[in-house]
């Protein structure tokens, strides 16, 4: 039988690969998914408490004619009205059409990028990781921190970028002093 490819049996390994019965299964899987809950609901209590019910509560405001007066707010009544200005607004159909425009271009921008990046990493064979640890710098960075960066690198004064215009001979720029450039700069 050996000859064959069949492995006789043998009752040690018979007991190695036979299941726990079904019913203890079921308590050990019960008892854990209740250990996972009570694990997760704390967090899922301060998920709530910090997002989901400040996003309701405004929701419900915009949603409401509100009072503003010395000893607080009220909401007197659910209406639409605050969203029937909105949309009848010229400047918020503009903003709206900017934001979509620029989602799109900055998400495109970034994938070709991040695409084109990634080929070359793939390629590289000396500097590989060094090259992928020089990426994760700015992805590392504080939000705070990285802004303060961008905002000395635009600086007309002393920014890095002036200076390179500078040195090129190209004159000195406005990134940030008009719409078209800080917009750009933006992306």
């Amino acid at each position: 039988m050996a000859a064959l490819g069949v492995v006789p049996s043998t009752p040690a390994a018979d007991r190695a690969s036979s299941s726990p019965p079904a019913g203890k299964h079921d308590v050990n899987r019960k008892r854990l998914a209740r250990l996972g809950w009570s694990f997760s609901t704390p967090a899922f209590v301060v998920i709530g408490a910090f997002t989901i019910f400040p996003i309701g509560f405004s929701v419900a405001m915009s949603l409401s004619h509100v009072s503003v007066s010395g000893s607080g707010f009220s909401l007197n009544g659910f209406t639409g009205h605050n969203y029937s200005i909105l949309v009848h607004a010229a400047q918020w159909r503009y903003a709206l059409g900017f934001t979509v425009v620029y989602t799109i271009v900055t998400v495109l921008v970034e994938v070709i990028l991040g695409t084109c990046i990634a080929l070359v990493l793939e390629r590289l064979t000396k500097g590989r990781g060094l090259m992928m640890a020089l990426l994760l710098v700015p992805w590392s960075m504080i939000t705070v921190i990285s802004a303060e960066l961008w905002g000395y690198i635009y600086d007309a004064s002393y920014g890095v970028l002036d200076q390179i215009f500078k040195a090129l001979g190209l004159g000195q720029p406005i990134f940030l002093g008009t719409p078209t450039p800080s917009i750009v700069a933006m992306m």
